[in-house]
């Protein structure tokens, strides 16, 4: 049965119609909610204004270290290889494009944080406009965007040069404007929506979830079928016409055929896996302390078993596309396969060097997979601990009501749930993690969390027919939410300077010829202050031979971090005498029971 797309817009709308309640959406004059939310902005980044220049001229953070490597690798070497491809590289594009027509490469660390802030500000702007969609309430979607705003882990996030504000930017983005497609069905909508989507994984590959969420989402649409959407004549406009494209299906035999071509790929993928080819990929890559061990053989072979599996999952998708009408219509539909092929261009073209420089980038990428899975348990535990220690416990009381309420009110709020459960089973289900990870989550939760509480002071004045008190209470709640979060707040504005600063402070002060450095030292501000500085391979400390050491001049210095230190093998260690250390009385470098993150060496005199 063919189904005109014109009655899946009426159908749409009427839902839509539905889902809002007519006094929620003339609260708040637009003038006023204008103002109101521009006030939160101003105060928030405000608040934050003091991030900018902490621990400057040093980089307090080590991935912010890291990225900073690429942005001076940009400008000195006048070349947009990153090098690098731990994250996509679009975060890096962004900062070296809107900061090197203004600021010098010295003045990056403050101008990346200043943009950070940015974000955060179009961050709240978008938690607000989800909050809108949802549930037609403008107080709910100031109160939204003040709770992200004031995130304690939205501002550890943003406190440095990091992809994470961003990725939070687009993904909320994307939720939204996917939301507003599911239930008005404007084309534009999903376009922007699947572009945004595919912006948050050209900045981190973690936002797949939500490419993930989105097709999964898309199997319970409504559908229709077309033959072909070519033969519409002259009289339809190209809009109308890109419209049936998108309500169109693939043939079922095409689909099918796919699916069984893809299924046989991973089969052979799995039969002939290039497993020691891999290992000698890893072992030349030219990294200083690139190392084969028995951990990258189990890694490579969990990676083969996987074929087998997408296999398995491939074919019985195909199996059923012939067997079950139903479930073969809602899998050939063209939009969710538009929908990959968007994101995967956009991740493409703004990251092209991932197929220039596909060596480097399969050897970081297989790394960065292999440190997720390298971990010794799940971090859903440890993600709850997190949220308890840094975030507000009212709040997540009331995420808890707002979804029973929610459920109640029959609100439409599935997609965003769907990308809230499957992005924390990812990054839960990882071997490692970290309180910025929850950063691309936490708006949808707060979304849902502040509109709960507009929605019970309003059901508290319905029933007691005390329309006064809803004021009351919502500011009531809203003074509680305040006074929990007030000092985690302020524990994320007042970051302690680190020992990396201390230990920049002392050399720049003894104007070294050359500084040594083993992988953990603030090398690019060395440089950016015109300091010469050379890394060096682990093996020339770990080693008896202490041939490195012998050849150290005068005038030049050697940063080891405390594990390094610990590695030291004692023929090397003799030889050096310590100058700086965060240990206090600390005069040998013999038997270090207590380890600092900086320690500053040079040779013993002869």
């Amino acid at each position: 049965m063919k189904v005109d797309p014109s009655m899946l817009d009426s159908l749409s709308q009427r839902h839509r119609s539905s889902q809002s309640d007519p006094k929620e959406q003339s609260n708040g004059s637009g003038w006023l909610t204008c103002v109101v939310l521009a006030g939160i902005l101003i105060l928030g980044l405000a608040a934050r204004s003091t991030l900018v220049a902490h621990n400057l001229p040093v980089a307090w953070h080590v991935d912010e270290r890291f990225l900073l490597r690429v942005l001076e690798r940009f400008s000195v070497e006048d070349t947009l290889d990153p090098n690098f491809f731990q994250y996509p590289t679009l975060y890096l594009y962004i900062n070296h494009f809107a900061l090197s027509p203004f600021l010098g490469l010295e003045d990056y660390l403050w101008g990346g944080r200043a943009l950070n802030l940015v974000f955060v500000g179009l961050l709240s702007c978008a938690a607000f406009a989800l909050s809108n969609e949802l549930f037609g309430s403008k107080r709910a979607g100031v109160l939204a965007a003040a709770a992200t705003l004031f995130s304690p882990t939205m501002i550890l996030s943003a406190s440095y040069i990091s992809t994470d504000t961003l990725l939070s930017l687009f993904c909320i983005a994307s939720v939204w404007l996917l939301t507003r497609f599911f239930r008005r069905q404007h084309d534009s909508d999903w376009f922007f929506g699947v572009l945004f989507m595919g912006l948050a994984i050209a900045t981190k590959y973690s936002a797949g979830s939500l490419l993930i969420a989105y097709l999964i989402y898309e199997l319970f649409q409504p559908t229709s079928e077309l033959s072909s959407p070519y033969d519409l004549g002259a009289r339809y406009s190209m809009r109308r016409f890109c419209h049936r494209i998108l309500q169109a299906s693939v043939p079922k035999v095409a689909m099918n055929t796919l699916l069984l071509v893809g299924c046989m790929c991973m089969l052979v993928a799995y039969a002939f896996f290039p497993l020691e080819q891999l290992l000698a990929l890893v072992g030349s890559s030219g990294d200083l302390n690139s190392t084969i061990d028995a951990s990258d053989r189990t890694f490579l072979k969990s990676i083969r078993s996987k074929f087998m599996m997408f296999a398995f999952l491939l074919g019985s998708i195909a199996s059923a596309g012939y067997l079950v009408p139903q479930f073969s219509l809602r899998i050939r539909r063209v939009r969710p396969l538009l929908a990959i092929a968007i994101a995967t261009v956009t991740v493409l073209v703004t990251s092209p060097y991932m197929i220039f420089s596909w060596k480097k980038f399969a050897y970081d990428f297989g790394a960065l997979m292999k440190n997720s899975a390298g971990g010794t348990e799940p971090q859903w535990i440890p993600y709850f601990q997190r949220y308890f220690a840094m975030e507000s416990i009212l709040l997540l009381a009331l995420f808890a009501v707002g979804l029973w309420v929610a459920y109640r009110q029959k609100r439409d709020i599935q997609f965003p749930l769907l990308y809230l459960a499957i992005s924390f089973a990812i990054i839960g289900g990882a071997g490692s993690g970290y309180p910025r990870y929850l950063a691309p989550l936490l708006p949808v939760f707060l979304v849902i969390a502040t509109w709960a509480l507009i929605a019970c002071s309003n059901v508290v004045a319905k029933k007691f027919h005390a329309s006064g008190a809803v004021v009351w209470i919502q500011c009531g709640l809203v003074l509680g939410v305040g006074l929990e979060l007030y000092p985690k707040v302020l524990a994320r504005l007042d970051l302690p300077f680190n020992e990396m600063r201390a230990s920049y402070d002392y050399v720049i002060e003894h104007k070294p010829s050359m500084v040594y450095f083993s992988t953990y030292a603030p090398d690019v501000e060395f440089r950016m202050a015109g300091i010469a500085v050379k890394e060096i391979p682990s093996s020339s400390l770990s080693a008896d031979d202490p041939s490195f050491v012998d050849g150290l001049l005068p005038t030049e210095l050697l940063i080891l971090s405390g594990e390094q230190v610990k590695r030291l093998s004692p023929s090397v260690r003799e030889k050096l005498e310590l100058l700086r250390s965060a240990v206090k009385n600390q005069e040998s470098t013999k038997d270090l029971d207590i380890l600092s993150d900086q320690y500053v060496f040079a040779r013993l005199p002869h």
